[in-house]
This record gives C-alpha cells, sequence and structure tokens, in this order.
C-alpha cells in the first residue's frame, strides 16, 4: 500500500485537478456587464453561472434539474473518480482509479451543482468573480454546452452531495484535459483570462483569473 502513496498523490493533484497573458482582446464594459464565478475545491475548480444567464441559451435544459437554484456550478472530470462517494470509498480504490484516469485517456464526466445560495457563501477554498461582456457570456455558454454529451436532465445521475448531478460528457479525461484545464481553456476560449501554457493545477487557474481586468475576489 505504501508503494502506491506517491503514485495516488500525484494523481489525486492532477485529478482533484480534476503566468498570464497582460492584454486580453475583449473586456466587459461597464454597460450590460454579468458576474460569473471560478470556484475552487481543494484541487479542483469550476465556473458558476447565473441561472438567469442560463434561460434561453444551449445551458436551459440544465434548469429542468430537480432542484431549482440561483447559481449553477459546472465542471468537468474523470468519470469514475469525480463520482467516487466521499463515504465508504478504500484510499486503495482511490489510488487504482485516480492512477487509471492519469496514465490512459478515460471517459469524461460533467458535474452540475445546484447551489441554492450565491457562491460566495457555500463552501469553497478559494472563490473569483469576472465581469463578462454580453459576448463574451454567449460565447462561455456555448462552449460550456459543447461539452455535454446530451442536452438532456433525463441522463443525470444524482450524486452523494445534495443538488449534485453528473451528465456524460463528450470529450475524454486524461493528463492534458483535467478540470482545471478544462475551466482555463473555457475563459481562454472567451478571452476572459489568459494563460501562456493551461495549467493543470488549481492554483495557477486561480492566480490567472485574479490578473483578469475584471477580476474581483470575494472576501467571505
Amino acid at each position: 500500500m505504501h508503494r502506491c502513496l506517491p503514485w495516488f498523490m500525484i494523481c489525486c493533484l492532477l485529478l482533484g485537478a480534476c503566468a498570464s497573458s497582460d492584454s486580453l482582446r475583449m473586456e466587459a464594459t461597464d454597460e450590460a456587464a454579468t458576474d460569473i464565478h471560478i470556484i475552487r475545491h481543494r484541487w479542483h475548480t469550476g465556473i458558476v453561472l447565473p441561472a438567469s444567464v442560463m434561460e434561453a441559451s444551449p445551458l436551459a435544459f440544465l434548469l429542468a434539474l430537480p432542484d431549482d437554484a440561483p447559481y449553477y456550478e459546472i465542471g468537468f472530470g474523470d468519470h469514475r473518480y469525480y463520482p467516487l462517494p466521499r463515504e465508504g470509498t478504500s484510499q486503495w480504490r482511490r489510488s487504482m482509479t485516480a492512477t487509471r484516469a492519469i496514465l490512459w485517456p478515460t471517459g469524461g464526466i460533467m458535474q452540475v451543482m445546484t447551489l441554492p445560495r450565491a457562491p460566495a457563501q457555500m463552501p469553497h477554498t478559494d472563490l473569483v468573480s469576472l465581469s463578462l461582456s454580453d459576448e463574451q457570456m454567449q460565447a462561455l455558454i456555448a462552449h460550456i454546452a459543447d461539452h455535454f454529451e446530451l442536452a438532456d436532465v433525463r441522463a443525470a445521475v444524482a450524486g452523494d452531495i445534495s443538488g449534485q448531478w453528473f451528465l456524460p460528457a463528450k470529450r475524454a479525461f486524461w493528463v492534458g484535459h483535467t478540470c482545471n484545464t478544462w475551466t482555463a481553456r473555457a475563459l481562454s476560449e472567451v478571452d476572459a483570462a489568459q494563460w501562456v501554457i493551461l495549467p493543470r493545477r488549481a492554483e495557477p487557474v486561480m492566480r490567472g483569473v485574479r490578473q483578469s481586468p475584471t477580476a474581483s475576489a470575494r472576501d467571505d
């Protein structure tokens, strides 16, 4: 078991992990700017969207989830490791599942968390808000929606946390496409933040987001 621990720690950093440029081509103006939130849970990062911007959009299908909520947190991960129950899963199983996901491309999965309160009032390790223009918001929503294999909540499976749902993803999980590179790529695609190299760990994601001209840290 001890021989597996180094591999386990490396895999968890990348899984849970399920320098930014100084200029961005588009900046949200004071007019018609809407806040999104980049949230960190230890090694994992995700994107929180207000429910209001999802209406009449490619992500509107998520509003049909059983838990009606004002905010939706969306993230990406390995289809076996990500949904593992927090209670009752042995360290050996976590270690083997993590190792397999890192060493070989595996199926991806989308996590959707329905948040009953503002993100700053929910459990998190770190949180940064970004103001996006309408153009950026529409592009971000389209980018995120394109990662869902089916735009149908009947494919959703409940997680072990209240408000947690998992849906099939189009793309595979591998060391070059983790939860953190997913978050960074989504923001890069709409010029909300930029990195020279997409980060695989949560800390560089949050540092890059903070360097965006429209970023504002949320103090709890």
